[in-house]
């Protein structure tokens, strides 16, 4: 069942939560792709190295896992922001998390916050971070507000 809210900003656009489908996978896995490529750590990897084993790592983890996504509510296709996510035992992995970002439209109005929100009522299970964030300051909110902690061992360990 999808949930739709507004944007508290001078353009009302009503999105939809809802969970994944096969046809957000493409998109997902490439944003995700391109998106891990900025960060500090992976700057430094050969590009033929990086493609080959990023591309293993998301295949993976897009097989055990689940995607969150917001969506424009009269555009489905239209993904603004997603979460992917699997829950083991009594936590809840997130491995990775994208907002579209031309024009900062959506960032900082509160979508990823509603998406956690909704992987992870109440803080049910402990989150854990598995994927290196692209900025320190976003990974210190998590562990304010949610009590993350970080394992990017995890991934390791799958592969």
């Amino acid at each position: 069942m999808a949930m739709t809210y507004e944007l508290q900003q001078e353009e009302y656009l009503p999105i939809e939560y809802r969970l994944g489908v096969e046809t957000d996978i493409p998109y997902v896995a490439n944003s995700w792709f391109l998106g891990n490529r900025n960060n500090h750590f992976n700057g430094f990897i050969d590009n033929a190295v990086y493609e080959v084993e990023q591309t293993k790592i998301i295949q993976k983890l897009l097989g055990q896992s689940q995607i969150f996504v917001a969506n424009l509510e009269d555009q489905p296709n239209v993904i603004i922001a997603y979460q992917v996510y699997q829950y083991l035992g009594d936590k809840c992995f997130l491995h990775w998390m994208n907002t579209k970002g031309e024009s900062n439209m959506f960032r900082g109005k509160g979508v990823q916050s509603r998406l956690l929100d909704m992987i992870n009522p109440d803080n049910k299970f402990q989150l854990v971070i598995t994927s290196f964030p692209r900025k320190d300051k976003l990974f210190e909110h998590l562990r304010y507000k949610y009590d993350a902690i970080f394992d990017p061992y995890f991934i390791m360990r799958l592969v």
